[in-house]
């Protein structure tokens, strides 16, 4: 088996880069993470380092598009002219990981407990699909759950203190990439690459 590195935003992306190697990297790899904390700025910043790394062993790098109007100009700022090494996986997620997550609309319906009717079918469309999964568990999860993934002071529904606790688990438990990847473009090409990937790891 051969080492891939994985370096993501937060700790949920971090979990679905894992699960989405497990699944579709073919028993080729075993995952390390170089990052999981720092968010778009701390990637950026380290890009040329994954690139040269990713001359020497495969790195996965996840990011969120987030309200930037555009993926492919997105891709340019960060690789600045710089040609793609075979070795790199670099995905934007449109336009956040939850969006992504709330793909597999079964299993986060069977999961939190929203109504699947509820949960949006094209997540990649919504402005801020993180704050849109936190208002349907806000409305419809149990009131154990709604303690541990939101909080509201009054402004409404916010990232509770167990939210990447519960999230990860159940993208490493119940979530099907696969279900929500025919939902998720961008889910759908980082599929692609990965399974492309681990073929060249025969």
């Amino acid at each position: 088996m051969t080492a891939l590195f994985t370096a993501t935003e937060d700790a949920l992306s971090s979990a679905v880069a894992g699960r989405l190697v497990k699944d579709f990297g073919g028993d080729r790899f075993v995952v390390t993470e170089l990052a999981n904390t720092g968010g778009s700025g701390w990637l950026k910043k380290r890009f040329p380092e994954f690139i040269g790394l990713s001359n020497r062993c495969p790195v996965l790098v996840l990011t969120d598009l987030d309200r930037k109007p555009c993926a492919p100009a997105f891709a340019r700022e960060w690789f600045r002219g710089v040609i793609q090494p075979d070795g790199l996986v670099f995905r934007i997620v449109v336009r956040e990981i939850e969006a992504w997550v709330m793909a597999d609309r079964r299993g986060f319906s069977e999961f939190s407990g929203v109504p699947e009717s509820m949960v949006p079918r094209h997540t990649e469309g919504l402005d801020d699909p993180k704050q849109a999964m936190l208002n349907l568990i806000f409305r419809y999860s149990p009131g154990w759950m709604k303690r541990e993934i939101v909080v509201d002071h009054g402004s409404g529904p916010k990232q509770g203190l167990g939210y990447n606790a519960l999230m990860c688990r159940f993208v490493r438990e119940g979530w099907n990439p696969q279900a929500a990847a025919m939902e998720s473009q961008s889910l759908e090409r980082t599929r692609q690459r990965i399974s492309e990937l681990a073929m060249t790891f025969r």
